[in-house]
């Protein structure tokens, strides 16, 4: 009957597919080091020119089910580790164990630039770490690799410092949310002098970064500062003379120049900044001469655009603009500076 015939079918190709898994094979193993035998995870076992493979478990072991019987190349890899090829023969219905050791070797890749921290700025780092007090430090080093116009522009690209500006020029520092007037500027620990006439800001334009040999700034106040400090403390300390070899003078000149892009401005491509300099040591190295003359001009013309408006009546949401204004601001600076450092060491100190 078609009953019988469906139901001998069935059996039919229920033994044929229970006869054909039969017959695979299966293969397992580990993939480990060759040098000191640890499992190596995640590796990959294939066999060439087939979609059978697996990748090793955490302990480095493998396990490719359902192999027919014939010849294999299996290929074994790893990241870092050289390639493995073994030829093996697979029997019908086997389990096979095979284990693999790679050897090690190293990856080859891209061109690698390794820039050293330089002595100066790691000096500083560690002057950082090893302070009592929350401090900010910026070597000689640093100072030099960026064209700050004066002090204020170095000290400004420091953490929780502001600088305060006049016509795209930084001339003081806010510390901490505190205004100029209430930080103090000292030059090898001793106190600036005021420069407005108005409060007891410092401005810091006047001194150029290029006579610079480090930057200090404590956030923090402590009971050996003066009481009128309230936000913090920039120190500069003055560079110093320093020779490959004592009795050779050293120079050096700096040449910048810039350009205003304002299209009516005066002056507009007469910027300039000159900075020339030498240094030497003598008496044996214990005097050391420094003297730095900065010749500076500086284009800051700019335009200003300003409004005033009154309320409308008694409402407190609408507004009437009383007046607009625009200025024409010119700004030609010209800056002389001039620094003379000597310095003597002692036997037993400096």
């Amino acid at each position: 009957s078609l009953g019988t015939f469906l139901l001998s079918f069935l059996l039919l190709v229920l033994f044929v597919s229970v006869s054909a898994r039969a017959a695979n094979s299966s293969i397992g193993g580990f993939v480990k080091d060759a040098h000191n035998d640890q499992a190596l995870p995640g590796a990959i076992v294939m066999l060439k020119g087939t979609s059978l493979g697996a990748s090793t478990h955490l302990d480095g072991k493998y396990d490719i089910r359902n192999v027919p019987p014939g010849s294999y190349t299996i290929h074994v890899s790893y990241i870092g580790y050289k390639s493995l090829d073994v030829v093996i023969r697979v029997g019908s219905g086997v389990s096979l164990r095979r284990d693999f050791k790679l050897e090690a070797v190293g990856v080859k890749g891209r061109e690698v630039v390794v820039t050293a921290q330089a002595s100066g700025q790691n000096a500083a780092i560690n002057e950082q770490l090893s302070s009592s007090t929350i401090e900010n430090v910026v070597s000689a080093a640093k100072i030099r690799q960026l064209p700050d116009e004066n002090a204020a522009e170095s000290v400004g690209r420091l953490p929780g410092v502001f600088v305060v500006r006049s016509g795209g020029e930084g001339y003081a520092v806010v510390i901490r949310g505190m205004a100029p007037q209430y930080n103090e500027v000292t030059i090898n620990g001793i106190e600036m002098g005021s420069s407005n006439p108005n409060d007891r800001s410092t401005n810091l334009s006047m001194v150029s970064s290029n006579m610079l040999e480090g930057i200090q700034v404590k956030k923090t106040v402590t009971p050996d500062m003066d009481a009128n400090v309230i936000g913090g403390v920039v120190n500069f300390n003055m560079r110093e003379a320093q020779v490959k070899e004592p009795g050779v003078p050293q120079y050096s000149l700096l040449v910048q120049g810039g350009y205003n892009n304002l299209a009516d401005a005066y002056n507009r491509y007469n910027n300039y900044k000159y900075v020339g300099s030498v240094e030497d040591r003598v008496f044996n190295d214990k005097l050391g001469v420094f003297a730095q003359v900065d010749i500076e001009r500086l284009n800051l013309t700019s335009n200003e655009l300003s409004s005033s408006y009154t309320h409308n009546g008694n409402s407190l949401t609408q507004y009437l603009i009383s007046g607009v204004t625009l200025s024409d601001i010119p700004r030609d600076k010209r800056l002389y500076n001039g620094a003379l450092d000597l310095d003597y060491e002692y036997s037993g100190g400096s």
